[in-house]
C-alpha cells in the first residue's frame, strides 16, 4: 500500500515536471520577441531583465533557505566568487544576443546560441580528456551542417545580418561558459540562493556594459516598462524557475529534447510576430540543427 502510494506521488510529481517543462521552454522561447519590442537598447533590455528579477529572486531565496542543508561545511570566500563570475558571464552572454536579436532574425539568433551544449561536450573532450562518444561527434556535425544550412542565405545578405549570427556564436560560448561555472559554484547553494547571486553579477555587469555603450537606459513609456516588467517575470523568473524545478524529475535525455521546444518557439514566434521568413531549406536546417544538439546533450 505505502509503495503504491509513493510510485502514485512520483508519477504526479513526473508529470508535474514534465507540464513544467515545456511551460519554461515555451515561456524563454518568447524572450526574443519581447526583446525586439522593447524601446530600451538591446544591452539595457538585458540589464531592466535581470534587475527587475533580482528582488524577486532574494525573496525566494530567503523563503527556499539560503544554502543546502545536506552540506557539512558552510560556503567560503571562493564558492561565493565562482557564483559571481557565473554572474559575469550570463550578463556578458545576455548583451551579446540581445544585440544578435537586433541584427539577424530570431530563428537564427536563439538556434545559434543553443549550440552550448556542443560546446560544453567538447569541452569535456579537450580539457577533462573524456574520451568523445560517437553521439557527440556525429551530434557536432550534424549540428554544424544545420546551422550551416540555416546561415547560408545570410552569406549573400547585409552585413548587419552576418554580424547577428557572429554574436549569437559569442552567445554560445558565454552561456557554455556561465553553465559549467555555475555548475560548479552552486554545489552549496539552494536553487534560488544561487540565481539570486549570479543575477546580482549580471545586473552590474550589464550595468556597465551599458553605460559604456551609450544605449537609452531609461524607459520612457509604460509600454516600455510593460515589456521589460513581462521579460523579467515570464522569461527570466517563470520560465528558468520552471526548468530549474523539472529538471531533478526527469531523465537527462528526455529533458534534453524537450528543452528543444525553445528554439522551435523562437522562430515560430519570429515568423509569426515579425514575419521573418523561413524557407524550406532553413526549416531543414533547423530540425539537423536540432538533432545535432540533442545528441551532444545527450554526451554531458
Amino acid at each position: 500500500m505505502v509503495k503504491s502510494l509513493k510510485r502514485i506521488g512520483s508519477t504526479k510529481k513526473r508529470k508535474l515536471a514534465l507540464l513544467s517543462l515545456v511551460i519554461g521552454a515555451v515561456a524563454i522561447g518568447f524572450a526574443p520577441i519581447f526583446v525586439r519590442l522593447s524601446e530600451v537598447g538591446p544591452i539595457a533590455t538585458g540589464f531592466w531583465r535581470v534587475a527587475i528579477a533580482f528582488p524577486i529572486l532574494t525573496l525566494l531565496s530567503i523563503g527556499q533557505g539560503y544554502t543546502r542543508p545536506d552540506e557539512a561545511h558552510a560556503p567560503t570566500l571562493k564558492d561565493y566568487l565562482w557564483l559571481l563570475f557565473s554572474g559575469v558571464l550570463f550578463g556578458g552572454d545576455l548583451a551579446t544576443w540581445h544585440l544578435s536579436i537586433q541584427y539577424t532574425t530570431i530563428a537564427n539568433s536563439t538556434l545559434i546560441a543553443n549550440f552550448s551544449p556542443i560546446i560544453i561536450a567538447l569541452w569535456a573532450w579537450i580539457v577533462l580528456r573524456k574520451p568523445p562518444q560517437k553521439k557527440l561527434v556525429t551530434g557536432l556535425l550534424l549540428a554544424i551542417v544545420g546551422i550551416a544550412i540555416l546561415i547560408h542565405p545570410s552569406l549573400h545578405m547585409d552585413k548587419d545580418i552576418r554580424i547577428g549570427d557572429g554574436l549569437a556564436f559569442i552567445t554560445a560560448f558565454f552561456y557554455a561558459g556561465y553553465l559549467l561555472v555555475l555548475n560548479r559554484a552552486r554545489k552549496k547553494f539552494t536553487a534560488f540562493a544561487s540565481m539570486a547571486i549570479s543575477t546580482f553579477a549580471s545586473m552590474l555587469t550589464l550595468l556597465i556594459i551599458t553605460g559604456l555603450s551609450g544605449e537609452l537606459a531609461m524607459p520612457q513609456t509604460e509600454m516600455a516598462w510593460i515589456i521589460l516588467f513581462t521579460l523579467a517575470l515570464f522569461a527570466h523568473i517563470l520560465g528558468q524557475g520552471l526548468i530549474a524545478y523539472a529538471l531533478p524529475y526527469l531523465p537527462v535525455t528526455f529533458s534534453s529534447t524537450a528543452l528543444l521546444i525553445q528554439p522551435m518557439v523562437a522562430a515560430t514566434a519570429g515568423w509569426y510576430f515579425f514575419s521573418e521568413y523561413l524557407g524550406l531549406s532553413q526549416i531543414i536546417g533547423i530540425l539537423i540543427a536540432l538533432v545535432g544538439i540533442f545528441l551532444a546533450k545527450q554526451t554531458i
